[in-house]
């Protein structure tokens, strides 16, 4: 088991605390109540701000390496590698940014027949260009006076503002969970962009290994007559191919500027929002572009059976 962690302050500048204690000693003298609670709130906020920005980065991750439990029935559970972890960095004024990252290798024991437990699994998440929490408070008075009503107030007005120019971006990036015999792995990134139609933009790259066996893995897991109709959806849609003697499905996603949502270069805003759909265009079915074959999304058990044998999944395209 191993432990690791780390911190960091940006350089303090010279006479920080000296003139914090001639203001505060200022403000000590004062009789006019107001004036002293004006300056306290300017004082407040602005060494606020000078202390947050000291703050550079940290990091704390635990660790645990070779475990192997021997006294479990019916076989001793093992795991290699497992480790979970996070960080923050200030990052000046590009705004902050704060870390998740867990992953695990090597776990045997469980399940080795119905191969429904992985065996390895990450996730590596990532927020960034987070705005500073003392941007969203413009009044120093109130700081002053402590009215926690009138700060949260000033929160809440200032907080969408800040938060749509911020360009607050989340990712999560070489993202995986892998069983003995499938693999499951996502890439994602997603951005506030207040230029957009939606007000964000963000893409989506997931990939199956040997696919049947996945969907048999959340079907047994889940039971979900929803989970499996959309899982027949995506493998309708997606681009099949043989990679290293197995098959894989790839699924390619994009939520542009202006509001179309497309799947392996087709439109599918429809099929998602379809209140979105443009006057005349079915909300079931996604419009194609030019010079591109229409899909349909595969009915669920339900639908085939209210609709009679006719009703098969279209063919991959």
């Amino acid at each position: 088991v191993y432990l690791k962690d780390s911190f960091s302050l940006n350089p303090i500048p010279a006479n920080l605390f000296s003139d914090l204690f001639d203001g505060l000693s200022k403000a000590g003298q004062m009789t006019d109540e107001q004036a002293q609670q004006d300056l306290l709130g300017n004082l407040g906020l602005e060494y606020g701000k000078k202390f947050l920005e000291l703050l550079g980065n940290g990091s704390s991750e635990i660790g645990l390496n070779g475990l192997e439990m021997r006294n479990v029935m019916p076989q001793p559970l093992m795991l290699a590698k497992g480790v979970i972890g996070a960080g923050f960095d200030t990052r000046g004024n590009e705004g902050g940014t704060v870390n998740l990252h867990m992953n695990f290798d090597g776990f045997h024991g469980m399940d080795e027949q119905g191969g429904t437990v992985p065996e390895a699994a990450a996730l590596n998440l990532q927020v960034s260009h987070i705005p500073s929490l003392l941007d969203l408070i413009n009044n120093p008075q109130a700081l002053g006076e402590g009215d926690v009503g009138q700060l949260q107030g000033q929160v809440m007005m200032n907080g969408m503002n800040a938060l749509m120019a911020s360009g607050l971006s989340l990712s999560l990036m070489d993202s995986f969970v892998a069983f003995p015999a499938t693999r499951l792995a996502l890439d994602l990134n997603a951005r506030v962009d207040q230029t957009a139609t939606f007000m964000s933009t963000g893409t989506m790259k997931m990939a199956i290994e040997n696919p049947d066996k996945f969907s048999e893995i959340i079907n047994a897991l889940l039971g979900d007559p929803d989970i499996q109709q959309m899982l027949a959806t995506i493998t309708a849609m997606a681009n099949r191919t043989t990679e290293k003697g197995k098959t894989v499905d790839r699924i390619d996603v994009e939520l542009t500027p202006e509001g179309k949502i497309m799947m392996n270069n087709k439109d599918v805003t429809a099929m998602f929002l379809p209140q979105a759909a443009p006057q005349g265009q079915p909300a079931a079915q996604g419009q194609p572009s030019a010079g591109q074959e229409p899909f349909q999304a595969v009915p669920g058990p339900e639908e085939q059976g209210a609709a009679g044998p006719q009703a098969e999944p279209v063919p991959r395209q």
